[in-house]
């Protein structure tokens, strides 16, 4: 067996045990899931391609193969830090029932209002003022949670409806700011969270494979128009304008041919993060350009200051020119390319840098997830959205460091603006009354 089919084959089992172990403790709130899935996206399902054997390489398969290994690394790291963190989090013997009929139901519509709110907020350009963009843009997430709440809650005749309204946010994402993986990830989030607590657990796997395939083909689809997508929506064209151009990509779904060269290249092109994490390798070994030693690190934890109490802050979101600096690539300037979690860690300490690095996130992730978990199933829908918004930010696996913490403090203080609002409106009060039978059972 190749190094390419190893590597592939490994990453495929090391997801599937992090994936089960989380399903088997049906504590969280698919965090971790969503995690996994984001980081298989983005460095597993390009490498497929090239375990094909009529697939005639795009880019140069020993960067891919190279990238692909210090990925593994990252994602084993990961599934560390889940299982320390689980297992200190069962020590301390807390567990909650688990009434799914209580936090009332109709809560997930206030939090899905509130949400769309900050989001067209944020569209309308208030994330152009100081700090409070961040918080608008938060409201995506809220409306996240609140489309959960209310597929948790709903009676499985309804469940589907809210199921089918969900797979509609890549087209939200596409018509309103021009992106889809906005949208993807978005879907992906409400996916992990039902898989938490749905069975039986083989039709996750049948209903999963289903919508990957459709994914794929949306996806090919998608890439095939982006473009002319992009220019009407970035070009400020009516929505009506927006809505016929999406409908044209639309009513002319190519479907996902893995014998077809051009729709495995649109995957190999846009998310194969592989080859710049194997470039960046060959960069730093050569000595042509010096490992960062934490700087971009400080630079995540400066982001979390919020610029309207230091206006004069010089950090900024998203990845800037890191990947050319580390990769000697040139891209053009109305492209933008993430460094990603795998490629910024390597940049700063190799491959160490990733296992600790993704230790540290899996940690952190499994603490969001099984505290957002646990207040959920209690009842407590103000203190699981106070975990799960922030959590969400650590999902962002394609992005910079910085972009993971400013989206962090933007996400608590998101959380905050959001249940102050519904409380305002007096909608945690009938939830309140059905509290006094949840208890905490100790063990």
């Amino acid at each position: 067996m190749s190094t390419i089919n190893a590597l592939v084959s490994a990453w495929a089992i090391v997801a599937a045990a992090i994936v089960i172990l989380r399903w088997r403790a049906e504590r969280g709130v698919g965090l971790v899931v969503a995690f996994v899935l984001s980081l298989t996206s983005l460095h597993w399902l390009a490498a497929v391609l090239y375990v094909l054997p009529w697939y005639e390489e795009a880019l140069d398969p020993v960067d891919v193969t190279v990238g692909l290994e210090i990925a593994l690394v990252g994602l084993v790291g990961f599934g560390v830090g889940v299982s320390i963190a689980s297992r200190a989090v069962r020590r301390r013997g807390t567990e909650m029932r688990a009434p799914w009929y209580l936090a009332g139901a109709s809560l997930g519509l206030w939090y899905v209002a509130v949400g769309v709110v900050l989001y067209v907020l944020a569209l309308a350009g208030l994330r152009r003022v100081s700090s409070i963009g961040g918080l608008a843009s938060a409201g995506s997430s809220a409306a996240v949670f609140g489309l959960c709440l209310l597929i948790w809650h709903a009676r499985p005749s309804r469940r589907l409806l809210w199921l089918a309204l969900a797979g509609l946010l890549p087209i939200v994402t596409i018509v309103t700011q021009g992106y889809l993986s906005y949208g993807i990830a978005a879907l992906v989030m409400v996916a992990a969270f039902v898989a938490e607590w749905h069975k039986p657990r083989w039709s996750l796997v049948a209903v999963g494979l289903i919508l990957t395939y459709v994914a794929m083909s949306f996806y090919v689809t998608y890439m095939r128009d982006r473009r002319e997508i992009r220019e009407a929506v970035w070009g400020g064209a009516a929505a009506g304008e927006r809505l016929d151009v999406v409908t044209g990509t639309l009513t002319s779904i190519e479907l996902f041919d893995p014998f077809n060269d051009a729709h495995l290249a649109r995957v190999d092109n846009r998310l194969n993060q592989n080859y710049l994490v194997g470039r960046a390798a060959a960069w730093l070994d050569n000595g042509f350009v010096p490992y960062g030693q934490g700087r971009t690190l400080v630079d995540a934890a400066l982001a979390m200051v919020p610029r309207a109490l230091w206006p004069e802050k010089d950090v900024s979101a998203g990845s800037g020119d890191l990947v050319s600096y580390y990769t000697g690539m040139e891209f053009d300037e109305d492209t933008s390319v993430g460094i990603g979690s795998v490629m910024e860690f390597y940049v700063n300490f190799g491959v160490p840098g990733v296992f600790g690095g993704f230790l540290l996130l899996g940690v952190l992730v499994l603490v969001f997830d099984e505290r957002a978990g646990a207040h959920l199933r209690n009842g407590d829908v103000r203190a699981a959205c106070l975990w799960y918004l922030p959590g969400i930010s650590l999902l962002q696996v394609g992005g910079s460091l910085v972009d993971v913490t400013a989206t962090m403090a933007a996400g608590f203080a998101g959380a905050v603006l959001t249940n102050t609002a519904i409380g305002a409106l007096g909608r945690f009060k009938a939830v309140e009354t059905l509290l006094p039978d949840v208890v905490e059972v100790e063990s």
